[in-house]
């Protein structure tokens, strides 16, 4: 194993792109440089074209190599991403060492949003803890890398017309100032406007807001509350991501709304491409679509997943219907669900890769 423990931004990058070890004390150094970094840059970025926005990632570094592939690396090309760093994948350390290099050597040049998955509850949940804990033998880069999280903004204005976030809208948002006047400095809430930022979800059935029961967090959100805040704001798209797109990108309401996904053949199992949306000063835009690249794990990795689905299946089954068993009073009524996607209801045939278990 190469290990890097010499802490020099300029070389740091290199030895992230590659996948260098990095020892405890250069990751911690890191952490504390771009955590400056990000606590001194608001809650909504003021960015300019041209320049290229980036879906989830979640972990698959191997991909991210294939993203910057689309339109060169940073800085030759200036980059935002929305959130999702983190999770599922088998490499969300490799993904956060790399792009937090870039963010200490070039901060004007790449710009990095935070997720619903950049939190405490999440990443305990659906891989990123574990992964700390066996790369570092305990969880103090775990936690350290929450506090970094809890420094991440939460949106960004293209040219002053194209507003980028990670999940969608909320009923008790109405201007961009309002985003600004949240505490964005601490975990994730549940309810509220800063959970809405980052959870909410568009549903064409939805006029303007709706409760967002099938995540258990945000809101659903409609063409009417579309139109409403690009109106008031003078804005003409909304850009997210948060949503798995099979094509790698998906376009609501004439052009209005954009969802953007970024990690190809997602849990190593979806088979979907993913894609990147380039901004230019001509108020035009131009998408890169790829699919997954080599990874020497993925075998591996897919058993991994599937296994864990099948697991926690089993194990949501059997509590149903114990709990079936143990009232006689019919079905259970309760809504058993975890924090990030409910599970569906115990049935006699099981699909264990089901793609709505993974808009994330």
């Amino acid at each position: 194993m190469v290990i890097c423990d010499k802490y020099n931004p300029e070389e740091l990058v290199e030895a992230a792109k590659s996948g260098k070890y990095f020892s405890e004390a250069v990751v911690r150094t890191l952490f504390n440089r771009v955590r400056e970094i990000f606590i001194n840059e608001p809650n909504v970025l003021r960015v300019s074209s041209p320049i290229v926005v980036c879906g989830d990632i979640h972990g698959q570094f191997f991909d991210l190599k294939s993203l910057f592939n689309c339109y060169g690396e940073v800085p030759t090309n200036r980059y935002l991403f929305l959130g999702d760093y983190v999770d599922r994948g088998r490499n969300s350390l490799e993904v956060l060492l790399w792009l937090f290099s870039l963010k200490v050597r070039f901060p004007e040049h790449i710009f990095l949003l935070r997720g619903n998955h950049e939190c405490r509850t999440i990443t305990q949940t659906y891989g990123f803890y574990d992964e700390c804990l066996s790369k570092y033998g305990h969880s103090g880069i775990w936690n350290f890398c929450c506090e970094v999280f809890d420094s991440i903004p939460l949106a960004a204005v293209i040219d002053n017309r194209v507003l980028c976030v990670h999940g969608g809208l909320s009923p008790k948002i109405h201007t961009i100032s309002e985003i600004h006047s949240i505490n964005r400095f601490r975990e994730i809430p549940l309810t509220g406007p800063f959970a809405d930022l980052l959870w909410s979800d568009p549903e064409e059935e939805v006029g303007s807001f709706q409760l967002n029961s099938s995540r258990g967090a945000g809101v659903l959100f409609g063409r009417t509350a579309v139109e409403t805040f690009l109106q008031e704001n003078q804005l003409q798209l909304i850009c997210r991501s948060h949503q798995l797109c099979l094509e790698g990108y998906k376009y609501l309401w004439d052009q209005k709304l954009l969802t953007i996904w970024s990690a190809p053949n997602y849990t190593y199992s979806c088979k979907n491409k993913a894609a990147v949306v380039r901004f230019i000063p001509d108020g035009t835009c131009a998408f890169s679509v790829f699919e997954a690249a080599e990874n020497p794990h993925v075998q591996a990795e897919a058993l991994y997943t599937k296994v864990e689905i099948q697991t926690i299946t089993y194990i949501h089954a059997f509590i149903r219907v114990k709990l079936y068993l143990l009232s006689n009073t019919g079905p259970v009524e309760r809504n058993y669900h975890n924090t990030d996607r409910t599970l569906p209801p115990p049935t006699v045939h099981v699909s264990f890769i089901n793609e709505q278990w993974f808009a994330e």
